[in-house]
This record gives structure tokens, sequence and C-alpha cells, in this order.
């Protein structure tokens, strides 16, 4: 028994403890540096912009401007209208689609969905040029027609540049493949045996799919929906180059406000407005799937 207890300790020792914890905090530190660096200063420094006067006293009349004003409401509607827009026709389009690809087989399935990446892949000030180059009223189909009907005065019926309908279709496109791939990341771990029990009841595939699929593929087309919302939103390129200043939305008008007016202060006041209401989006979504997993 004495010699038990003579024996040295198996553990780790308080200095070992020390290190093992101070490993840790200089390992968290180096994770949270450059989020502190990149994100939280940043942040810090617009909201410190947008509450001071040139002459260092607090206001907050930048942010009552924003909803005072008249134009800086009709961009705040602008953004909320393309986004909105954006992600309902994204959904209408890309649910479908990602449930048809989970469903069937078909010669050339694993080409189509390789060929899905490429938009997503490609920056969508790409696909706005690729459009305009293809369906502008000097692009290849309006010079295609001309040729054919041997009309060098012909015009298309339908303008893409500087058009809503020409935003929309830019946005659509870019966003439709993160809907399609997001949904069928989550479809491709449902195992069909839960559509086919329901069938065994006797439901119809459709309401199969309805009553008990797709309510578990509703957490990756939320998902989808806010992630595309949130990117419209913020989006500056697309809107300077399809749609101009008739069109202009938030991020434009912040660009416009730093770089063309120079009026900092209301610049950072949009930014931080806008950003705000983007985090209350993404954080909105992430509240609503914890409590739907605890439910």
């Amino acid at each position: 028994m004495d010699a038990a207890r003579a024996l040295p300790r198996v553990g780790v020792t308080a200095p070992g403890r020390a290190a093992s914890v101070a490993k840790s905090w200089i390992w968290l530190g180096l994770l949270l540096a450059p989020f502190l660096l990149f994100v939280v200063y940043p942040f810090a420094a617009l909201v410190k912009t947008s509450v001071v006067t040139p002459t260092g006293a607090f206001t907050l009349r930048f942010y009552q401007d924003l909803f005072a004003i008249p134009r800086y409401l009709d961009k705040t509607w602008n953004t909320l209208a393309i986004a909105t827009l954006t992600t309902t026709v994204s959904l209408l389009l890309g649910v479908p689609l990602s449930f048809y690809l989970w469903k069937r087989q078909f010669p050339g399935k694993r080409i189509l969905v390789n060929l899905l990446v490429i938009p997503y892949m490609t920056p969508n000030y790409i696909l706005a040029l690729a459009i305009i180059f293809l369906f502008g009223q000097n692009g290849a189909l309006a010079f295609a027609l001309r040729r054919l009907l041997i009309d060098p005065e012909y015009r298309l019926p339908f303008n893409i540049l500087f058009t809503y309908h020409g935003i929309l279709a830019v946005f659509i496109f870019h966003s439709l493949t993160l809907v399609v791939f997001l949904v069928v990341a989550l479809l491709s771990g449902i195992e069909h045996e839960y559509e086919e029990a329901a069938r065994s009841l006797g439901a119809s595939t459709v309401t199969a799919i309805r009553r008990v699929v797709l309510p578990m593929a509703v957490p990756a087309i939320a998902g989808a929906a806010v992630l595309v919302f949130s990117r419209v939103m913020v989006d500056y390129v697309v809107i300077s180059l399809m749609g101009g200043h008739r069109y202009a939305t938030l991020a434009v008008e912040v660009v416009n406000r730093y770089f063309g007016y120079l009026t900092y202060e209301l610049a950072a006041a949009l930014a931080v407005f806008l950003s705000t209401m983007t985090m209350a989006i993404m954080y909105g979504y992430l509240y609503w799937f914890r409590w739907r997993r605890r439910a």
C-alpha cells in the first residue's frame, strides 16, 4: 500500500494544464484576429463615421436622412424588390429542377449537373457582359437577325440593357445554380425509401414528395433563399452594368456617395443600414434553423 502511494501520479500536472490552456488561447486568438481585423474593426469604423459630424459632434442626422429623403427610400425599395423577385424566381425554377435531378435518371444527367457549375463559378459581371453581348441591340442575336432579314436597321423587340428584366436575368441565371446545388446536396442524403413508404400507403408520387420529402428539404430551400437574397442586396457590379442610375440600389448609392459626392458620413450610414439588414436576415435564419431542430 505504501509502495503504491510512493508511485508518481499519472496525469496532467498544473504546469501542463496551464500550457494547454495557454495554447488554446493562442489558437483562439489566431482564429479571431482576422475576424476582428477585417470584419469587426471596419464595421466599427463605419458606425463611428456614420454618427459623427465633420466637426466631431455626435449625430443621427444621416440615419434620419435615410428615412426622410425620397431618393434613399427609392433605393431601399429597389434593393428589396430586386432581391425579392430574384429569390422568388430562382426558387420557383431551382427547386423543381432539383427534385427532378434527384428523382430521375437520364442520359447526360452528370453532364448537365457539371454544366450547372459554370454559371455559379463565373463572376456575375462576366455573366452580365455575356448577356449584353448576346442579347443587346448590337449583340450576336441582333446581328444574326439583321443578316437573316437583310435589314441593317432591325432592332430587337426588347432591351436588355438598362432595364429591370435585364438585371433580373443576370441575377436569376447566377443564383439558380446556387439553389440547385444546395437543394440537391440535401436531397442526395434522403433515402428514397421514405417516398416509397408513403406511396405504399396509397399516396401519389406528388403527394409523397410534397408531404414527406419537401419538409425535409425546407432547411436547404430556406438557406438558399437567404443566401440569394443577401447576395443580391449587396451586389454593386451587376446593377451598375445592367441598370445604371435608373435602378440603383443601396449598394450603388454607397459607392456613389463615397467616391462621387464625397459624403463619407452618409455613405457610412447607408453601408451600416445595408449591412444591418443583411445580418438580420442571416441571423434570423440561423435562429429559425436552431428552433426548428429543437422542435
